[in-house]
C-alpha cells in the first residue's frame, strides 16, 4: 500500500531520481533516445533544490512512498503559470511522476488528488495541466474530467513537440 506525503528536503535526490526514471520510461516513444539518455540526475536535484528552498507562493510538492518507505512517484503544483493566456484557472499541476513499475496500481490518482486538495486549501479551486500530446497519461487527465483546453508546441532537444492544455473548471475531492 502506497502512502502521500507532503515532500521534505530529504527527498529532493528521490524525488530526481524518480523524475529522470520516469521520463525515460514514458517517454521513450515520444523523444530521441539519445536526448532520454543525457537526462541528468544532477540537473534535476539541482531543480527540485530549487523548488524547496525557494518555493512560488502557494506551491506544494508530494511524493508517493511504497511500503518500504522508497518514493515511487511525486507530483507538484502552485498558482497557474499563464493567468493571462488561461484566466479560467487558478492553480496548475506543474508535474505528475511515477515509476513506471508502479503505473495503473491508483498510485496516480491518489497524487491526482492530494494536489486537489492542497490548491483548494490555497483558495485554488480550478486546475490546468501541460502534457505532450503523445503522452500516454492524456487518458488519464480525461478519466479524472480534464477537458482540452488550449494547445501549444514546446521545442525539446531541438525538435517541435505538441503539448495539450488539460483543464477543470471546478476542482473536486474524490468521492
Amino acid at each position: 500500500m502506497s502512502s502521500i506525503r507532503y515532500a521534505t528536503t530529504e527527498d529532493i535526490d528521490a524525488i530526481a531520481t524518480v523524475h529522470v526514471k520516469s521520463w525515460q520510461a514514458a517517454y521513450q516513444h515520444i523523444f530521441p533516445k539519445s536526448f532520454l539518455d543525457t537526462l541528468s540526475h544532477e540537473q534535476r536535484r539541482r531543480s527540485w533544490e530549487n523548488a524547496m528552498h525557494q518555493p512560488q507562493e502557494k506551491a506544494g510538492i508530494f511524493v508517493a512512498e511504497n511500503e518500504a518507505g522508497e518514493i515511487i512517484g511525486f507530483a507538484s503544483c502552485g498558482i497557474n503559470r499563464q493567468q493571462e493566456k488561461y484566466p479560467d484557472f487558478t492553480g496548475e499541476l506543474f508535474a505528475i511522476y511515477l515509476l513506471s513499475s508502479e503505473w495503473g496500481k491508483g498510485i496516480g490518482e491518489k497524487l491526482f488528488y492530494a494536489v486537489v486538495e492542497h490548491l483548494k486549501k490555497n483558495q485554488l479551486y480550478s486546475m490546468i495541466i501541460w502534457a505532450l500530446a503523445e503522452n500516454p497519461a492524456c487518458s488519464f487527465y480525461e478519466k479524472l474530467g480534464g477537458i482540452v483546453s488550449g494547445e501549444d508546441e514546446i521545442t525539446i532537444d531541438n525538435n517541435q513537440y505538441k503539448e495539450v492544455a488539460y483543464g477543470w473548471e471546478t476542482i473536486v475531492s474524490p468521492a
